[in-house]
């Protein structure tokens, strides 16, 4: 395959399960007849609206900016790095996964802010370390893929590392 039939075998694929999603779905879907609370909708919707275009355009803005101020190089040299170093984001998302249900669960205990700084200091503690250990690790991990070809990715991986951790834990 060459770039462009992968490219349009996915928009393909997306295309055929969105019809099929809304096939399955279309019996939930009703038709609004009156609109009395929209006006209460919009309130929370424009601001929310507004801070998930953000959100979904932050890896645009931020590679945008990569390829303005430097080079196509640079900007693969970030999109490995970042690869690599999304290892952090699933220790934190399977924290949050899991501390999500036990935290309502807990909040109205009194001794509930104990137990959350208890928590917080754990997570925060066992993020570091992993930050640590992939940024050690990648001596070991990085030249089984790239060689020697590469030695100026090394320098990238420990800040944008610790910046997902720090992005994770708030």
């Amino acid at each position: 395959f060459d770039l462009f039939q992968y490219f349009f075998g996915t928009l393909i694929i997306q295309i055929l399960f969105s019809i099929i999603s809304l096939y399955f779905v279309s019996h939930w879907i009703k038709k609004i007849e009156k609109f009395i609370y929209l006006k209460k909708i919009l309130g929370y919707a424009i601001p929310l609206g507004i801070v998930s275009i953000l959100t979904a355009s932050y890896p645009f803005i931020e590679r945008n900016l990569i390829l303005i101020y430097s080079s196509e190089y640079s900007l693969g040299l970030y999109s490995i790095i970042y690869k690599y170093s999304l290892i952090i984001l699933m220790i934190v998302y399977s924290f949050q996964i899991a501390w999500g249900p036990i935290s309502y669960s807990i909040y109205k205990n009194e001794d509930a802010e104990k137990k959350f700084n208890t928590v917080i200091n754990i997570i925060t503690l066992i993020i570091s370390q992993a930050v640590l250990i992939i940024y050690y690790l990648s001596d070991l991990i990085l030249p089984l893929f790239f060689g020697d070809k590469i030695v100026e990715m090394y320098t990238l991986i420990f800040p944008l590392s610790l910046a997902l951790a720090l992005q994770g834990i708030t």
